[in-house]
């Protein structure tokens, strides 16, 4: 039979190391919108007299959304981390349940903060494409 784990003090301390990780790539998350509002509104001042620039909004658009993808997949890993640590600790008794208690799905009209950022980044794909096109026609 095998032996059931216990919550320990090595436990405890891999718990406070995955949430400073969480908080980590949560702080990159506003980070990388933030810097991405930023260049993305000063390259849109530059594309108005220089439509050329739009591929640059364009190639930002896809690498922050490439990079908000890659940070989404550690942070729910790590999540999951926590939720395993907590279990363990919640069946010991030496925790309360907490991230059991995190709603599934948010109250509609509402999306996930996720989903809202990646459409952020979706949006401004869009409109870049839409953006190099309407430049190139006015080129002809």
């Amino acid at each position: 039979m095998a032996d059931e784990q216990k919550f320990s003090s090595n436990h405890s301390t891999e718990y406070v190391n995955i949430g400073n990780d969480l908080r980590f790539y949560a702080d990159q998350q506003f980070k990388i919108v933030a810097v991405f509002m930023i260049t993305t509104g000063f390259i849109a001042n530059v594309a108005a007299n220089h439509p050329s620039i739009g591929i640059i909004g364009l190639i930002l658009s896809y690498l922050c959304l490439s990079w908000a993808q890659r940070t989404y997949q550690w942070w729910a890993i790590l999540f999951e981390g926590a939720k395993q640590l907590e279990a363990l600790a919640v069946d010991d008794g030496v925790m309360v349940s907490i991230y059991n208690q995190y709603p599934r799905k948010t109250p509609w009209p509402f999306i996930k903060a996720s989903h809202a950022v990646k459409g952020i980044y979706y949006l401004s794909a869009i409109g870049w494409s839409a953006f190099i096109v309407f430049s190139m026609l006015k080129w002809r």
